[in-house]
């Protein structure tokens, strides 16, 4: 059995921690992530910490979103959101690109916006046509997906009922980029009315 990539993004403390796994299922790369997790990083106790990470609900499937898990409960005392993601690694890509063998690549790519310290998560699918190893993922690519995803966001719940998109995505900056020491994986930036988020995109195996 292969294993799958999965990206762990901890909302928790007004921070955001991503880190990825690999793992041949869900449960596999939950405990392998709680295991992994450098503690060090946390203004805390560790020890309590792990313990309320080993108390970890079961990852509950996001609605209406392909490959994407949601875990909410209390970590000391203050809630803490986990989605996590199954993203597509280079070695997944290629694959795909070979099997496929067909002029229009769909990429399934998830957005999780942390806009006052709450994530928003979308997704979005890109068609691409004749892929090849090198033009599939380039930050272009990424950014349309990121611009596209915004559009998908309820504008007016989140960022307050005179917002315009025209001018949310003015706001948004030029290009997105990697997250260093993981795959397929970037960010991007927003600022609006004197507030500052922050765009994780992901490439997503369906």
């Amino acid at each position: 059995m292969n294993s799958n990539l999965f990206s762990f993004v901890l909302d928790w403390d007004g921070g955001t921690y991503i880190s990825q796994v690999k793992a041949h299922t869900l449960n596999d790369a939950k405990m392998q992530w709680i295991s992994m997790l450098d503690l060090d990083i946390f203004a805390t106790d560790s020890a309590q910490l792990l313990a309320d990470l080993q108390e970890l609900h079961e990852p509950i499937p996001v609605d209406n979103l392909q490959s994407v898990w949601r875990i909410q409960q209390p970590i000391q005392q203050l809630t803490g959101i986990i989605h996590i993601i199954k993203t597509c690694s280079t070695r997944d890509v290629l694959s795909e690109i070979t099997k496929q063998k067909c002029n229009n690549f769909k990429m399934l790519f998830t957005l999780i916006l942390d806009w006052q310290a709450h994530p928003h998560v979308t997704q979005i699918t890109l068609t691409v046509s004749n892929p090849t190893r090198r033009t599939l993922i380039n930050l272009p690519r990424v950014q349309r997906a990121t611009i596209k995803g915004l559009k998908t966001l309820d504008h007016p719940k989140i960022f307050g009922s005179s917002c315009k998109i025209a001018k949310l995505l003015n706001e948004l900056y030029d290009t997105a980029v990697p997250l260093d020491g993981l795959q397929s994986a970037w960010c991007n930036t927003l600022s609006f009315n004197d507030q500052f988020g922050i765009i994780n995109i992901f490439h997503t195996c369906p």
